[in-house]
């Protein structure tokens, strides 16, 4: 996923991620309404300016995160479709993982080997990890005490990368206690 879109949607209270979000359901919004009223308006948290209104929408068609047409004289935006497929990929990449009290006594290790030429994959790989709370157990080989999401194998399939990706489900790792500590599956002595 574009760095720039995930730092976007991630920034809670941006204006940049209310206008996406916004794009989102309403799939177009002419000019002059998203200006006045849509923007301008901010429940317990204020008004925007209209410059910044402005600048935020100039600055995402620049960067492409918005189409922009005209019809019958009035602007409207939209999300092209790229940005509309990496929101999804975004969607399923924010599920986190469940508690420790649902710990089945397994592990979980994640390997992969992605060739540079598939840079985007493995970046987007990586961030899923981190995202559902693996932790680097070595140089590309991943840990978890929980099951794996099943979007998680939907990501890799999508991505063709099967023979890329191991998934290893087993009962005993070295040094357990550490990772259990780690994951809060035991308490601290």
């Amino acid at each position: 996923m574009n760095k720039t879109l995930r730092r976007i949607l991630n920034g809670a209270g941006s204006l940049a991620r209310d206008i996406i979000e916004y794009l989102r359901e309403a799939h177009e919004m002419n000019a002059e309404v998203c200006f006045s009223a849509t923007f301008g308006a901010r429940p317990g948290r204020g008004y925007y300016k209209k410059q910044s209104v402005y600048n935020t929408f100039a600055r995402l068609h620049r960067q492409g995160y918005l189409k922009r047409e005209k019809r019958a004289g009035k602007v409207f935006y939209k999300l092209p479709e790229v940005v509309r497929k990496e929101l999804q990929v975004f969607d399923r990449l924010s599920l986190r993982h469940r508690s420790s009290a649902s710990w089945d006594r397994r592990w979980r290790l994640v390997s992969f080997d992605i060739p540079e030429t598939q840079r985007k994959y493995r970046d987007t790989l990586r961030w899923k990890l981190k995202r559902l709370g693996l932790k680097q157990f070595q140089q590309s080989i991943w840990v978890t005490p929980y099951p794996l999401e099943d979007n998680f194998q939907q990501i890799i399939v999508e991505g063709g990368l099967q023979n890329c990706v191991l998934i290893i489900d087993t009962d005993r790792i070295p040094n357990a206690s550490k990772w259990k500590r780690h994951f809060r599956l035991i308490r601290n002595p």
